[in-house]
Formats: structure tokens, C-alpha cells, sequence
């Protein structure tokens, strides 16, 4: 990947240019990577929730979701499929944090954008 910036190239020459460039698409990839549609962790205030915490700690850190829905994703051996709870929290004006829930564990969290 290569993104060029003529006023950034013409402050480099030679090699420090080709550094500028490599500088400027790591920070590129390092962004798109932190606002990622799957978030590894969710802010609550000071705290974070995070893959594998308890349903009572999120509720405890970040209080009662905007909505509650419940998923049937297939599962071997479950004729109807496995349960598991979709709890959104609003982040932002247009984001929420989807904190998806099952046997009373976190399983992820995702950030979506409506």
C-alpha cells in the first residue's frame, strides 16, 4: 500500500522520503486498525469490558443496555441452535457497542455505525 503526499515529498529527498512515505502509511494502518469495526474491548467510564467477562460485571460497569436481542447462531448437537444475547450501548452520536453475550460470558464486542 502506497499513498502519496506530494507536499510531504517534497520536503524529503532521497531516502528520508521513502522513510516519510513508510511513516506515513504506518500511521494509516495503525488507524485503521483502532477504528476497526471489531473492537477488542468496550469503555465504560474508567473501565473496560473485555472477551470473557461475566454479564453482571458489564452491567455493573455500564449500566442497563439500550436494547437487549437474542440470536440463534447454529450450534452441533442443538436443534434450535445457541442462544446468545446482542446488548447495545449507545457510543457517540451514530456508534454503538455491540457486547455480544452467551452462557453468561462475553464472547465479543463490535463497534457499529448506523
Amino acid at each position: 500500500m502506497f499513498i502519496n503526499y506530494p507536499a510531504l515529498t517534497r520536503i524529503y529527498s532521497g531516502c528520508e522520503a521513502k522513510f516519510g512515505h513508510t511513516l506515513i502509511n504506518l500511521i494509516g494502518v495503525i488507524m485503521i486498525l483502532i477504528f476497526s469495526s471489531t473492537a477488542l474491548a468496550m469503555r465504560c467510564g474508567t473501565d473496560l469490558v473485555l472477551e470473557g467477562d461475566s454479564d453482571i460485571s458489564v452491567l455493573e460497569r455500564c449500566g442497563k443496555p439500550l436494547q437487549k436481542t437474542e440470536i440463534f447462531k447454529p450450534c452441533a448437537g442443538l436443534e434450535n441452535g445457541c442462544r446468545i444475547e446482542r446488548w447495545a450501548y449507545r457510543k457517540g452520536s451514530r456508534h454503538f457497542s455491540m457486547v455480544y453475550i452467551q452462557d453468561g460470558r462475553v464472547i465479543e464486542v463490535k463497534t457499529e455505525a448506523r
